[in-house]
């Protein structure tokens, strides 16, 4: 009976496996297609991304796949699986079911869809949102235990390898070891006289413990040099107080107004000492009006040829400001001009005021008009009366002398009664240096990571409104990977801005932006409330563009962002709040809030990102640079930029609310001439 038992269990047991494989032969499964890669020197996950799909922000689907956590720390030689991607667009009543039966023939197979995108099971798709779809193989479950049976063989006999390398090596060490113990039976007189083995077994420890030694020193250049990093980075980003005492006093000296002895005609009554039309630069008219006969008013030595208004025009374009023009109107004088010789426009009005108020008599009003490229921005009324004359510039209700502006401009005196504009800016071509920096703290491999860049920028006045800009980014000190160690292209665009009724800005774009975007950009903005309220949105239609070892690569323009926002401006304290939402890069749509302070010329903000990606935060600094003041040097102009600007985000490996920038944005074209912020800066002007 036993033996019975036993034949049928044997029989079994050989069936089983044949019907188990009969049986998955006829089933079939799906696997991701891929190929392999194996990193190569100064390899990022972004430069290996841009190799096999073009797009380098694809790299995170490549970490994903390979289960890499921290994307700094890639070992030259690895192996990496590549996922092989189509691209599709979505269409109109398309559906994650709808797309897996078209790609898979299935609809089961949404999950792939859904892994390679970040949508959720249950997530909605929009139309014109681009998805990564996965090739997938189709193979059968035979086929696929067998390769897993391959795996698990080959490992294991990778296993075996290393314990039998192990066992030779504790073989070795006991023969050694018995030879020692041989060796120290034998008496004295019976040994040969020859080097000891025991002493060359020794002497190994000792080579061993160096060797060691050496390689435990060799780390410590590396920490050491690690800390050097920190320490010049710091310094970098450090000023010394003998840099500032330094600075303050070439301000000092600069600022100092210069005396100049002037050679003083004298007239047909030399009792008097009237100096007939003197042409004073700057603040050396306050020293002749030391010099000026008393008991007469402003206006009766201005008839008799002293002061004429007339000569404020060439006296500011003479210092150097462009587009100057002069209106005078019963009790009010108007000036407008462009500055391109001051680093801070508030600055430039307290010079405009200097230069102009020995020639404007003390009983008029004084109406400041700064442009940019042509285009008035705000109007800056320094009263010389009380209560304050041509009180529609402001909502101001104070019934003292001083300053108060507006977002209005009020050019009808200009237009009415202004003379030719003197010293055009079209066609000068100002060429600046802007530093660019990027950091970031906290890697597993890294304790800091930086980025230090130079971007020489050509920026060509055409008409009003109208500029060409080019720019060249030279990298200097990289840690962020090798698309970023050559020289590249960096914004090239055209723009035009134009200032519509309402108070009403239009800022339109055209180029090649940052984050390898290039295509078409509009931005609008609308002030309410003398500017400390705005709404305003921006939209763009842009592809996918780069420059690598002089090789260009590009995609169709396909993708349509566009975000609404509103600000507003805690006057006081010189505090705005801005918010935006909207669709960025990634297609992921969310909100940005922002809390920027003012500090004179120095701006800090704190930012909060959350979109259907995921959450951010960091902070923006805009530092101004030195000198204060640029020297006019003709049609072609050298100097460093304005400002440093740097953002800091606290998640690097995240892509939330990415946003690509033009080089023109609205905010940068007013240049801190927020009404509020200019009375804010004036109030102490005397």
């Amino acid at each position: 009976m036993n033996k019975i038992i036993n034949t049928i269990t044997i029989i079994l047991l050989l069936a089983f496996p044949l019907m188990a494989q009969e049986k998955g032969e006829n089933k079939d499964i799906y696997e991701v297609s891929y190929v392999l890669h194996t990193v190569q020197k100064d390899q990022t996950l972004w430069r290996i991304a841009s190799i096999h799909y073009k797009k380098g922000n694809l790299s995170e689907i490549i970490a994903n796949f390979n289960d890499i956590k921290d994307v700094t720390d890639i070992e030259i030689g690895t192996d990496l699986k590549i996922p092989q991607l189509e691209f599709y667009r979505v269409q109109k009543d398309d559906t994650l079911e709808s797309i897996s039966e078209k790609f898979f023939k299935s609809k089961d197979n949404v999950e792939y869809i859904t892994r390679f995108n970040k949508i959720s099971g249950s997530g909605t798709l929009k139309i014109g949102q681009k998805l990564n779809i996965p090739v997938l193989v189709r193979k059968k479950v035979a086929e696929v235990e067998e390769a897993e049976k391959e795996e698990e063989a080959t490992e294991i006999l990778k296993d075996l390898k290393k314990k039998e390398e192990k066992q030779k090596n504790e073989i070795k060490v006991d023969k050694v070891e018995s030879e020692q113990e041989t060796l120290s039976e034998i008496p004295e007189e019976e040994k040969i006289e020859e080097p000891d083995v025991s002493i060359k077994e020794e002497v190994k420890p000792d080579i061993d413990t160096r060797i060691i030694k050496q390689e435990s020193e060799k780390d410590k250049p590396q920490i050491k040099d690690l800390e050097t990093v920190k320490t010049e980075v710091k310094s970098e980003n450090t000023i010394t107080e003998p840099e500032i005492k330094g600075a303050q006093k070439e301000v000092d000296i600069e600022t100092e107004p210069e005396i100049k002895q002037e050679n003083i005609e004298n007239t047909e009554e030399p009792e008097l000492g009237i100096v007939k039309n003197p042409k004073p630069i700057g603040k050396d008219v306050k020293n002749i009006i030391s010099e000026m006969p008393k008991g007469k008013t402003l206006a009766q030595q201005r008839i008799e040829g002293y002061l004429k208004e007339s000569e404020i025009a060439p006296t500011l374009a003479e210092h150097g400001f462009e587009n100057v023009s002069v209106a005078s109107e019963g009790d009010f004088i108007s000036i407008t001009y462009e500055n391109r010789i001051y680093r801070h426009e508030t600055k430039a009005i307290e010079e405009v005021l200097n230069i102009s108020a020995p020639f404007i008599d003390k009983q008029k009003n004084i109406l400041i008009i700064p442009q940019n490229r042509g285009i008035p921005l705000v109007s800056v009324i320094k009263s010389t009366v009380s209560p304050p004359l041509y009180t529609i510039a402001s909502k101001n209700k104070s019934n003292s002398p001083g300053f108060t502006a507006s977002i209005e401009t009020h050019t009808e005196s200009m237009k009415k009664y202004g003379n030719p504009k003197l010293n055009s800016p079209a066609f000068m071509l100002d060429i600046t240096i802007e530093p660019q920096f990027k950091a970031h703290f906290g890697s597993h491999r890294e304790s800091i990571a930086t980025q230090f860049n130079l971007a020489p920028t050509a920026d060509l006045n055409l008409w009003k409104g109208m500029s060409i800009l080019g720019q060249m980014i030279i990298p200097i000190q990289n840690e962020f990977g090798e698309e970023d160690d050559y020289w590249r292209p960096g914004i090239l665009a055209a723009n035009q801005i134009l200032r519509l009724p309402f108070k009403t800005f239009v800022s339109t774009t055209a180029g090649y932006f940052t984050e390898n975007r290039y295509g078409i950009d509009m931005e609008i903005r609308k002030y309410f409330f003398n500017g400390s309220l705005y709404l305003g949105a921006d939209g763009g239609y842009t592809g996918y563009a780069s420059y690598f070892k002089g090789n260009w690569q590009w995609e169709d323009v396909d993708l349509l962002t566009g975000t609404a926002n509103a600000g507003f401006r805690l006057s006081p304290f010189d505090l705005v709040l801005t918010a935006k939402y909207g669709k960025y890069l990634e297609a992921d749509t969310g909100w940005r809030f922002e809390m920027l302070r003012q500090f004179g010329e120095l701006d800090l903000g704190f930012f909060a990102i959350k979109t259907d990606i995921g959450f951010n935060g960091g902070f923006t600094i805009s530092i101004p640079l030195f000198p204060p003041r640029y020297i006019p040097t003709g049609p072609i102009r050298f100097g460093p930029s304005k400002n440093f600007s740097w953002e800091y985000r606290y998640r690097r490996t995240t892509k939330e609310a990415i946003e690509y920038k033009t080089g023109n944005s609205i905010d940068n074209f007013i240049e801190h001439l927020n009404p509020a912020y200019v009375e804010n800066q004036l109030k102490d002007y005397q």
